[in-house]
């Protein structure tokens, strides 16, 4: 129902033109993404609580403090993404970045040698059993 809450009478529709009521299309439009916007800001709103409150249980079930917090302000209060980061803030993010790296390096790594490791495991169990025939 576009026009709801426009002051619109059945007679205005009527003998209106499309083109009239649409920038009251638009309007109508705007506001339901609006509150699809509210509804799937009150859903994350809701996640972070609940994973809150399960951090802190679990940590309880545990015998331990739990470190989890609420968001501290609205969604729509926080930094602007689109802002110039400072000096500081490069830097952090530039020594994230090369500790990432260096983890994501390091588990490959490991990974790889796992693998050779079964590799030559798998090797030593076949030349085993050949031997075993031969004899």
């Amino acid at each position: 129902m576009v026009t709801k809450g426009y002051g619109f009478t059945v007679d205005d529709i009527d003998w209106s033109c499309p083109a009239d009521l649409e920038p009251y299309a638009k309007a109508h439009n705007l506001e339901l993404m609006e509150r699809d916007a509210q509804m799937h800001s009150m859903g994350k709103y809701n996640e972070i609580a609940f994973s809150v409150v399960m951090a802190h249980f679990g940590a309880g079930l545990a015998g331990k403090d739990s470190k989890a917090e609420y968001i501290e302000k609205p969604f729509m209060q926080m930094d602007d993404p689109n802002r110039e980061l400072t000096e500081e803030e490069v830097q952090k993010e530039v020594d994230r970045f090369f500790e990432d790296e260096r983890r994501r390096r390091e588990e490959w790594k490991r990974k790889k040698k796992r693998a050779e490791m079964r590799e030559q495991r798998q090797r030593n169990e076949d030349n085993g059993n050949e031997m075993n025939r031969k004899c």
